[in-house]
């Protein structure tokens, strides 16, 4: 508290809860910790999607995204709202993220606003350099698959093994003769 304006020391404290405040409630008195109002994804996505896809909250949407507020916040705040309400539980808000965010997306597109869907403007150079590993692994695993297709292209012009007269036995190609001439070896020394 040192370094503090004095009107701002003892404010602080003020309507923060005190330590062990949550364990001196009844058991099962808070809504998160009754059944569910909502069973399913289905059921709850019903319930908030017409709400979501509205005129007017798309446009407080399009306004929060203005300020700097992301497709993705508006989701997790949209789910956790609901599981602390008592709406759905935790792995029923698992199974709507998907359809929640794609929903807050084409809200916003169908007001014709732009729709934002992550913070961009992140200035965690951890988070930012963790993003470029992201991409750099996505356009190596393109590249790879790429790579294979020219692979596979080759391998189909290749002559068949038929054609030859060679057993491909995976790694390499072997000629039938040699199956009988190990197998010859291993003759005498078993009689």
């Amino acid at each position: 508290m040192v370094g503090m304006p004095p009107d701002k020391k003892l404010t602080n404290f003020v309507g923060a809860p005190i330590p062990g405040m949550s364990l001196t409630t009844e058991p099962g008195s808070r809504p998160w910790e009754q059944p569910p109002q909502y069973n399913t994804p289905k059921e709850a996505l019903d319930s908030i999607l017409p709400n979501i896809m509205s005129a007017e909250v798309g446009r407080n949407m399009i306004e929060a995204m203005e300020r700097g507020v992301s497709a993705e916040d508006m989701t997790d705040g949209i789910l956790l709202t609901g599981f602390s309400e008592g709406k759905w539980s935790v792995d029923v808000a698992v199974q709507m993220a998907l359809p929640v965010f794609l929903g807050v997306i084409n809200s916003v597109e169908n007001l014709g606003g732009e729709a934002r869907v992550d913070s961009d403007d992140s200035k965690d150079p951890e988070l930012d350099a963790l993003k470029e590993a992201e991409y750099e692994l996505m356009e190596l695993t393109k590249q790879e698959s790429e790579g294979a297709n020219v692979l596979e292209d080759a391998m189909e012009d290749e002559e068949t093994p038929e054609d030859s007269g060679e057993v491909s036995l995976g790694s390499g190609m072997m000629p039938q003769k040699a199956p009988e001439a190990m197998m010859g070896g291993m003759e005498n020394g078993m009689d």
